[in-house]
């Protein structure tokens, strides 16, 4: 039974590693052979770079924005449940018994 998962893990590994090793491959020849000399790729590549790091930043501005927000919202209702709670024991408290 051991051997049967090892060898689906090896297949695997084998089939992950020929997936990678083919598309380095193609990497590598699409720049060899583009239609455009390599100024004009390097600057493709860095003018798309720019705008990639562009949009992760516009990304993690919002994600703070809205994890702010959500933290916000949890202190406000942490800070409501604990008066409620406050209240409640001031009134038990009160109560003769």
């Amino acid at each position: 039974m051991e051997d049967n998962q090892d060898n689906g893990r090896g297949l695997a590994l084998g089939l992950l590693a020929g997936v990678a090793l083919g598309a380095l491959i193609g990497a590598a020849m699409g720049l060899l052979f583009a239609p455009q000399p390599g100024t004009k790729t390097r600057e493709s590549i860095g003018s798309n770079l720019t705008t990639a790091v562009d949009k992760i930043k516009q990304m993690a501005e919002s994600v703070q924005t809205n994890v702010q927000g959500k933290a916000e919202q949890v202190r406000d209702a942490m800070k409501d449940e604990i008066a409620k709670r406050r209240d409640q024991r001031e009134s038990t408290e009160e109560t003769p018994g």
